[in-house]
């Protein structure tokens, strides 16, 4: 990868495929985590797939500083523990287990598209389209494991959980309520989010809620104020970043 790390691809995914030609993943999005971090920082990654934001992040914050990774999907996860021991980053804390708004079990459809024709491809996800086989996974509050952890305050939150990153905001609201939470990187799907019923707006106004400002990670690498509330979008996918 260029970001000086290993990965090993499973080409039969169409991303893993995508990430194997360019050897990066999501670049307009990945640049910011560089400039969001330092070394000592604590990161959690919501949704870390196979570890690539992971790796990236555990290589910012150096060995004085954590990744707490969290990825339910059995096959997935274990994807990504073999890439953390791949590139021996002992920075990283392993969670397979998904985060939520409450401690439980939660059920993910695991939609197969090899061809990359669907939006989906191989991702999870909480939102049940009737397009895979489900797996039922353990959940937990990030508060709960926040003090679990012994995490005084979080440095970054990134959210990529395929349409469920309001549940897991939910989860986190003794957090943000303190503003232990310094940024949250957060994607924003809106297909998923139609099949849902959530709106667009949700998540700006909770966090807004907690004194969070709001920022779009856009296509060209840039970052622009939201102002207002989220009602359309001129893209399927995009990255929303909240700073304290």
């Amino acid at each position: 990868m260029k970001r000086g790390f290993e990965l090993e691809l499973d080409e039969r995914d169409p991303l893993q495929r995508h990430m194997a030609s360019e050897r990066e993943y999501e670049p307009e999005v990945s640049w910011i985590y560089p400039y969001l971090l330092r070394t000592g920082d604590t990161v959690i990654d919501g949704g870390a797939h196979i570890g690539y934001i992971t790796l990236l992040a555990a290589s910012c914050v150096g060995k004085s500083g954590a990744v707490h990774s969290f990825e339910p999907v059995m096959s997935t996860h274990a994807a990504l523990a073999a890439n953390v021991a791949r590139n021996r980053a002992t920075n990283v804390h392993l969670n397979r287990v998904a985060l939520g708004p409450t401690a439980g079990t939660l059920e993910l459809e695991l939609p197969i598209d090899p061809d990359g024709a669907g939006i989906l491809a191989w991702g999870a996800t909480a939102i049940r389209v009737g397009r895979g086989t489900v797996e039922r996974v353990p959940m937990v509050t990030l508060d709960e494991y926040a003090d679990g952890a012994r995490l005084r305050s979080i440095d970054l939150l990134k959210l990529d959980l395929e349409g469920a990153e309001l549940g897991a905001l939910a989860g986190a609201r003794g957090l943000l309520a303190r503003r232990a939470v310094t940024h949250v990187v957060c994607e924003l799907n809106t297909y998923l989010l139609d099949q849902s019923g959530e709106r667009y707006d949700e998540r700006r106004a909770l966090l807004a809620s907690y004194g969070y400002r709001c920022y779009q990670l856009t296509k060209s690498g840039r970052i622009e104020p939201q102002v207002g509330p989220i009602i359309g979008r001129d893209v399927v996918v995009t990255d929303l970043l909240f700073a304290a």
